[in-house]
């Protein structure tokens, strides 16, 4: 499936499942922070919202990764095509070292929890920071699910019409097991933004 630009006389308009890509710098940026992750030949790796397959073409190439999204989106073909909210789906999927996704933020508590309950070692999304909020329908299960790290990144224009959103993007990580060390809270800054656009590009 290929995007259509979105309408310049509408710069609020959301993408047809609520689909952003990400770019790569964010994706490297995570595996940095995880880079002990980098030398471990057999990882079992999900994307659970693939999208085009933007952060699968990021992971090193030892790592098994299975993919899956609602639709098909050019250049990828997902090993699945189902529909992430549902249990069905996650019981069709299994279990998984990792588990990484930038999540449509619509229905993002619709599907992390069952993304939580089927990784293994590491899960790791890419939500707004205001997913924080302990709002009525997720703030009980962030209470008992607290993210052992947050990633937070500079803000992105990730509709590419120059404007970003109102709050900033960060990665969730919750360590179930692999005792990665990471900080409750870490930062890339926006020198380490150009450093990592500088050395893998900018776009998705």
């Amino acid at each position: 499936m290929k995007q259509p630009p979105l309408l310049d006389v509408d710069p609020t308009a959301r993408r047809d499942e609520d689909f952003y890509a990400t770019p790569r710098w964010q994706t490297h940026a995570l595996l940095r922070r995880i880079c002990r992750l980098g030398s471990w030949h057999g990882l079992r790796f999900f994307e659970p919202c693939a999208g085009d397959g933007a952060i699968v073409r990021e992971l090193p190439r030892h790592w098994h990764v299975t993919t899956n999204d609602i639709v098909a989106r050019e250049p990828l073909l997902p090993d699945f095509l189902l529909d992430a909210r549902r249990a069905e789906s996650w019981d069709r999927f299994g279990s998984f070292d990792v588990i990484g996704t930038n999540l449509p933020f619509d229905v993002a508590f619709d599907i992390a929890p069952y993304a939580y309950s089927h990784a293994d070692g590491l899960l790791a999304l890419l939500l707004r920071l205001s997913w924080l909020e302990p709002t009525e329908d997720r703030g009980p299960w962030l209470r008992d699910h607290r993210p052992t790290s947050l990633i937070v990144l500079p803000r992105t224009d990730y509709r590419g019409n120059g404007k970003t959103d109102s709050v900033t993007s960060a990665w969730f990580l919750w360590d179930r097991g692999l005792g990665l060390g990471l900080p409750a809270t870490d930062f890339v800054t926006k020198d380490e933004r150009d450093e990592l656009i500088a050395k893998y590009g900018k776009a998705a």
